[in-house]
């Protein structure tokens, strides 16, 4: 797609009047201090909440859409999707989505998990005399009102004690409404506000939605479609199992007029087959059958085998879709499955050998017990940089309780993007704040100057950030530090002088720093670069 017809779909999709509306440059800006000041307001106001402050962005970015093209549908619409990381709501939405995500299922118990749940239900049916239908939501998220998301969010906690919940269930509510009201975003340097519906990119609005849908199935679309019909959905997608001689066109219409902006599309079996998310539906005189959905879009494009990833990358990505194959295809379809996923990977050059080891291994994972997966401690987690002795390391330490973690290399992104002028200016710096209760003093660098950095610091007391080494000494030392003598090391520096010469100081010296700085040095080196680069004597 050329990116004159990828504007003008964006554009387009923007220019909806009842769902964005472009807004002055800078909004974004304010609604993001404003916000902070509002849920630190909350927060403060409870000892639960204080606790929380730190999840708070103080340098928030704006949240980013960028389209989606949609291929396998006509004209090529585009799906927006929004990347609220960095965002000022973002991180403490997240804290707050996770109790809500526990209560998914319990207003209605139509909720499905995943694929594997849906065919464990529906082995539990007869159905004789029945056919398969589904219904998918139109654009959810912003066809969602926030004020009965809400709604709907106070049903499903009423009777939760407090105790689940990171603040009281009034704060929380007053916090998750604050989230879902933090409605705007940019796109190509412009910002827009959303009007409605739930805010794109929020973690909170996925878990709103879905119980929005739960408490509008309950109180409308059962009575509507009956007793006689069963309804899953997962998310916005709602499969259907209804007598055969329904008509689902009078029950589309009806369904439809319940709320305007919740509208629902029809799809019907065709040749006694339905695909419903990554399952291929098909009745047959002997029972149903399911194998492998996959659309007519799909370009079987993976990892190849002769890429940078690592090895157990690529095994991940094999035995992955040998699981899959496992879990939902019936035994009439597995080997077909699994003949298909051969002949793909074959194709990216992968070793049969490898591939029959990659399904050995998703045969011993499918059999396990509840028990074996249970019964498994979560190992010790060391990251090293990608090298082709990691996998040796890997087995030598399989037995203790240390995991290795291969750390990839620079992305493409990475690699052509344009280097930075090295920041040489007066803000570019190496800092040492003194404790009033002992010796230890904390070592910290920064391109932002002294003056800003000392103001996080002193921010961070206030919140009582824990993350923050100082806060943590302070509690044990019984003293706050010494801001009027904080000194300045060495100003005017590169980047990468200011992270050697801080690494250096903290390894040397005995500091309050918790952690280690980001290049890592031996005690003799970093004592060296001390005495003769600082003139520091080290005792």
């Amino acid at each position: 797609m050329d990116k004159s017809d990828y504007d003008a779909k964006m554009q387009d999709l923007l220019s909806d009047p009842e769902t964005y509306k472009k807004i002055v440059t800078g909004t974004i800006r304010c609604q993001s201090v404003e916000f902070n000041k509002k849920a630190r307001k909350i927060l403060r106001s409870s000892a639960k909440g204080k606790q929380l402050q730190h999840l708070l962005e103080e340098a928030p970015v704006a949240p980013r859409m960028r389209g989606l093209p949609k291929v396998h549908k006509p004209g090529i619409p585009m799906r927006p999707i929004t990347s609220g990381i960095g965002s000022a709501p973002h991180r403490l939405a997240k804290v707050l989505a996770r109790p809500l995500t526990q209560l998914l299922g319990t207003v209605s118990d139509s909720h499905l998990k995943n694929s594997g749940d849906l065919l464990s239900r529906l082995s539990e049916l007869d159905l004789s005399g029945k056919k398969f239908a589904s219904f998918d939501v139109k654009a959810l998220f912003t066809s969602v009102p926030v004020e009965k998301a809400i709604i709907a969010i106070k049903k499903a906690i009423q009777n939760i004690p407090d105790e689940n919940f990171p603040v009281t269930k009034s704060h929380f509510i007053q916090l998750v409404q604050l989230c879902l009201d933090f409605q705007v975003f940019s796109f190509n340097g412009e910002e827009f506000q959303q009007i409605h519906g739930l805010a794109m990119g929020s973690p909170l609005s996925p878990v709103a939605a879905c119980l929005y849908m739960e408490m509008m199935e309950t109180d409308h679309y059962f009575n509507v479609m009956g007793g006689d019909v069963v309804w899953y959905r997962y998310v916005d997608d709602i499969l259907l199992v209804v007598p055969d001689n329904l008509d689902l066109s009078e029950k589309l219409a009806e369904l439809n007029a319940v709320e305007r902006r919740i509208q629902f599309t029809l799809e019907e079996e065709t040749n006694n087959t339905l695909p419903f998310l990554d399952v291929h539906i098909e009745r047959t005189p002997s029972g149903i059958r399911y194998k492998v959905y996959r659309k007519i879009t799909n370009k079987e494009d993976y990892i190849h085998f002769f890429s940078a990833h690592s090895r157990r990358t690529k095994s991940g990505v094999v035995i992955g879709f040998f699981l899959r194959a496992m879990r939902i295809c019936s035994p009439e379809n597995l080997k077909e499955e699994c003949d298909h996923i051969t002949d793909v990977f074959r194709g990216l050059r992968y070793p049969r050998a490898f591939i029959i080891e990659c399904y050995n291994k998703a045969k011993r994972i499918k059999n396990r017990t509840g028990n074996e997966t249970n019964g498994k401690t979560k190992n010790a987690i060391v990251v090293v940089p990608r090298s082709q002795n990691c996998e040796a390391l890997s087995k030598m330490l399989k037995c203790s309780d240390i995991q290795i973690v291969e750390k990839a290399g620079e992305k493409i992104g990475q690699v052509v993007a344009k280097k930075k002028k090295c920041d040489r200016s007066e803000t570019s710096l190496v800092y040492k704040i003194p404790c009033k209760g002992c010796t230890q003093p904390y070592f910290g660098e920064t391109s932002r100057g002294l003056k800003n950095r000392l103001m996080e610091h002193k921010r961070d007391f206030r919140n009582h950030n824990i993350n923050n080494a100082m806060v943590k000494h302070a509690e044990k030392c019984g003293s706050l530090p010494d801001w009027d003598r904080t000194e300045i090391i060495r100003d005017r520096l590169r980047r990468s002088d200011r992270k050697t010469i801080e690494s250096s100081l903290i390894e040397s010296c005995l500091c309050v720093n918790s952690k280690a700085g980001d290049i890592r040095l031996g005690k003799s080196l970093a004592v060296l670069l001390v005495r003769k680069r600082l003139g520091i004597s080290i005792t």
